[in-house]
Formats: C-alpha cells, structure tokens, sequence
C-alpha cells in the first residue's frame, strides 16, 4: 500500500467519525465538545501522513580510498632503516587433463620468486623488487633509476625476471638475488603512461623528462657521496635534491640496501657502453674490482677502471655504496633501446657461478 492511500482512508473514517459525533451532540447536546477534542487529536495523525518516506534506503556512500603513504625522507644514517615487507605469491595452475580423471581440481604452485615492496616514489607509486632463492650472500640488480629516460633498462630487468622465473637453479644455493626493475616509476610513467611491465611499443612521450622523479630531482645525484644540491647531465644543470636522501626513492632504496647489506648491487643505465666501478673518495673496494671484471669479461662491455670521467658525478648511488662497505658497479648500455640480454645474462651468470 503506499503512503497517500493510507491519507485517505483515515480521512474518510474522521469524516465519519466527524458525521456521528455530531448526530450524537444532536441528541445529547455534546457535539461541540465533541468536534473540539476530535480536532485536538487528529491534527497531529494528519501531519504525519504528510511525509513520503523513500520506497528504498539510499546507498551507503562508501569512504574514500586511504592515500598511499607518503614518505617523510628525513632519517639520518643512524637511524633504523625503512621498514621491508615481503609477500609469497602463489598462482593456480589446472592440471593436465587425464582420461581417468572425473573430478576437476586445481593445485597451488608457489612461484619461484617472493614479491617485496620496498618502498614508494615521490608520486606514491610501489617500488617492488623480485627475490630468488634463499642464501646468505645477497646479488640486487636495479634499473630504472632514470626512469622512462633509460626505459630499455627496466625492460631488461623484467627479461631477467622471467629468466630466472623459468631457471630458479640458476641462482646457487648460498646467493639470494632481488631484482628491481624500476627504481624510479614516477618517470617510467611520464614516458609510458604504465607503472609496472609494459613494451617498447608504450614508449610514446618524449623521455628525457622521464629521467627525474615526480619532485623533478635526478635521483642518481641524490646520494651522499659527494653530493651537491646542482649536479651535472652532460652540460646541463640538474638538481641533486634538498639534501642526500631527501627524495623517496632514495631514501627508501638506502633503507633496503643498509638492511640487507648485500654482497654485490648492480645498476643498470644507459648509454655509455661499459663497465663502471663504484667508489666514493678514491676508494674502490677489492671485491668490486673482481666481480666488475668477471661480468666485463662474460658479457663483452669493456671495463672502465678509472670509473666515469666524461664529466664530474655528485651523488652517485654506486659510488655511495663503496662508501659504507657494498661492492657495486654500474652497467651502462649501449643506447637507449636495446636491452641486450644475452651479454647482460652472460655477465650475470659468470658473477653467480663464482659463488658455487
């Protein structure tokens, strides 16, 4: 029933009741009394047939969606390092089928790599880094950290995902390795519009403003080895941050990497064919001597023992490195579009192999 044909009943009953007390007042003499205290209580009924209530509850509006967190890169290198979280993915795999089979079923195969969030960019975006294996002696490969501008490095860093995804024995047993294929998505995403895989069909924009993070600071002059707030591109002025590790990125890959302490980090760039050893001060420690000479050899890049000398480097994450006792070198491709994985996997492959 709706709401007004109620109205109307109950108008239709006062009317009656209206018409019988006054039949009564006429013969007992009350009907004006009669009318005044039926008027006193009707009032208030007829008033509240007055209000239509919806025929359906409205929606329950639902809260918005909590932002990403922001960092507040302001910890200093006494402090705790960023927190890392990890995750195990798992994936459905159905079985073959089987002429014998009746009932459909599907089985959990654990995927060869743990998923690990290490932190978050300038714009609020994931940096995640993919770990295989279990041993003691940490490999990390990073590219990305110039963003969309060397793009073709976080396509190479996703080929050698899927690599050691379909060859986990590839790792020994006494190395883990985690590689982070974009260390900078705020620019990967300027470039492709993607955060996460994409292809070099993606790559529509122009890239050299891919090359800075979301604050427009070049995350490789951000590190606090010789760091200075102006840093060098070629002939161009760049800035180097507000402070060592006052951008996300960096503050969070520092985290990681002082947790951790791995054994070796290797950093993807391009295009400078070459080989280049990390060192802050004039110090370049012994163990990255060796290793950059053993992925030179295997993947054919010519080995550059006097580092990067076409024009002064601030704040270089590699050279920062070395400062607090990490072997690294940086590996530079030869242009801006090619990921060469097989030199890049030989060379990779000859450092793992050392450590069987």
């Amino acid at each position: 029933m709706y709401p007004w044909h109620s109205g109307r009943r109950l108008t239709w009953l006062l009317g009656l009741a209206v018409l019988l007390a006054a039949c009564a007042g006429a013969a007992g003499g009350g009907g004006e009394a009669g009318l005044a205290a039926l008027d006193s209580t009707a009032a208030p009924e007829l008033a509240q047939t007055a209000t239509v209530l919806p025929r359906t509850p409205p929606a329950p509006v639902s809260p918005p969606a909590p932002p990403l967190p922001r960092p507040t890169a302001t910890r200093r290198p006494t402090d705790a390092p960023a927190p890392i979280l990890t995750a195990t993915a798992t994936r459905s795999m159905a079985p073959a089928p089987s002429a014998t089979a009746t009932v459909s079923a599907t089985a959990t195969v654990p995927l060869p790599y743990r998923q690990r969030l290490i932190g978050w960019s300038a714009n609020g975006l994931t940096i995640e880094g993919y770990t295989f294996g279990e041993g003691p002696r940490h490999l990390v490969v990073v590219g990305g950290l110039h963003g969309g501008y060397e793009w073709n490095t976080i396509l190479l860093a996703y080929e050698l995902v899927d690599y050691f995804s379909g060859a986990p024995a590839a790792v020994p047993a006494g190395v883990s390795l985690t590689i982070i294929p974009s260390a900078n998505p705020d620019g990967q995403r300027l470039v492709t519009g993607t955060h996460g895989r994409f292809t070099a069909a993606d790559v529509t924009a122009p890239t050299e403003p891919g090359r800075f993070n979301g604050a427009g600071v070049d995350l490789n002059r951000n590190w606090d080895c010789a760091w200075a707030p102006t840093g060098s591109w070629g002939s161009r002025a760049v800035s180097g941050g507000s402070a060592p590790f006052s951008e996300a990125e960096s503050h969070y890959l520092r985290g990681f990497f002082e947790q951790d302490l791995p054994w070796l980090v290797i950093f993807l760039h391009s295009a400078v064919p070459g080989i280049f050893p990390g060192g802050c001060e004039g110090v370049v420690l012994p163990a990255t001597w060796d290793l950059a000479t053993l992925y030179a050899r295997a993947s054919g890049y010519p080995l550059a023992p006097s580092g990067f000398t076409s024009y002064a480097i601030t704040g270089d994450a590699s050279d920062y490195l070395a400062r607090v006792g990490v072997p690294s070198f940086t590996v530079e491709l030869t242009d801006h579009e090619a990921t060469e994985f097989g030199a890049n996997l030989a060379g990779l492959t000859a450092v793992l192999d050392s450590q069987r």
